[in-house]
């Protein structure tokens, strides 16, 4: 594929204080809007003066959160077309040109030795697939079950069924899939009362009434379901909008693609070894840190190991 430069709207991020406004020339609905003045100063105690604090951009890779210096990071973008290169590292996926200028980019993902993103989205696709099947048979088999007089074994609460433990369990890393797989709640909730319901008309000799009511549900709550299904499907297997972060170490850009840019933050750095992955990953890693807007872990990155070399 050739260099081919398209026009993107860009987010200079300079010194990063009002990242609103650098989010907004970029297009960059990730952003919050919480923001709007730039991530607030903790107030210092005796404590918290001696301890390592970095003003860092919140990097996500999947479950996983990674922070980089507010200064070292230059720009996000769309990612433009990409040149592949030969001779550098699985993990260089080729270079990019902005301004005129070349720019190796790097999967952070791949570096890290994460699993690719269309991997755990084929996975869930054909998981929730097996779930879709689950909801039909169960109401192929009620349907016999009614016809030949048989009592049908359900499970009443549709939070216990292996669909409702996987709802319950799910943590979704989008808003917009975590809006799609809410939309279960209602149809799956009726899926679990209609066996109910049936097998009270065949009680009381209701058959041809209770097979009518059959009916009806698959043409609206199962077809529903079945549509929102496909929904998470088309979702899960449209090609992600990648964005590029751009970085600059001693005069060296690199741009690294990651599944969000999910915030700034200070972050302090903490005693402790980083984990036995990561420190697989020789000086990628600067140290563990804490969010101090969340309290929660982060890996800091060392700019500088994310350099490009050739292989």
């Amino acid at each position: 594929m050739g260099p081919g430069r398209r026009d993107c709207k860009r987010t200079k991020l300079g010194a990063m204080t009002d990242p609103v406004k650098d989010a907004a020339r970029g297009n960059l609905s990730s952003l919050p809007s919480r923001w709007s003045k730039g991530p607030p100063e903790p107030q210092m105690t005796h404590d918290s003066q001696s301890l390592s604090r970095t003003h860092s951009v919140i990097l996500r890779l999947g479950d996983r959160f990674c922070s980089l210096p507010v200064d070292c990071v230059r720009e996000m973008t769309v990612l433009p077309e990409i040149r592949r290169l030969c001779g550098t590292a699985p993990y260089v996926l080729g270079v990019i040109t902005l301004r005129g200028e070349a720019i190796p980019v790097v999967d952070l993902r791949m570096r890290l030795g994460l699993r690719d993103t269309q991997e755990g989205c084929r996975e869930l696709v054909a998981l929730l697939k097996d779930h879709e099947k689950e909801h039909v048979d169960g109401l192929d088999e009620l349907e016999t079950c009614v016809r030949a007089d048989r009592p049908f074994p359900s499970e009443p609460d549709p939070n216990a069924c292996p669909f409702g433990l996987w709802m319950a369990a799910f943590r979704p890393q989008t808003r917009e899939l975590a809006v799609l797989v809410q939309g279960f709640s209602r149809s799956h909730k009726a899926f679990h009362g209609i066996a109910k319901r049936v097998m009270e008309l065949v009680d009381l000799g209701r058959k041809d009434e209770a097979l009518c009511v059959l009916q009806e549900f698959r043409a609206t709550e199962l077809n529903s379901m079945r549509l929102q299904f496909k929904r998470v499907y088309n979702l899960l297997s449209a090609p992600p909008r990648l964005i590029v972060t751009v970085i600059e170490v001693e005069g060296e850009q690199v741009g690294l693609i990651v599944d969000e840019v999910a915030s700034l933050a200070w972050v302090r750095s903490e005693a402790g070894d980083i984990s036995r992955e990561a420190a697989l990953i020789d000086g990628l890693f600067a140290s563990m840190g804490r969010n101090e807007s969340t309290n929660a872990m982060v890996s800091m990155l060392n700019p500088h190991g994310l350099r490009v070399h050739a292989a």
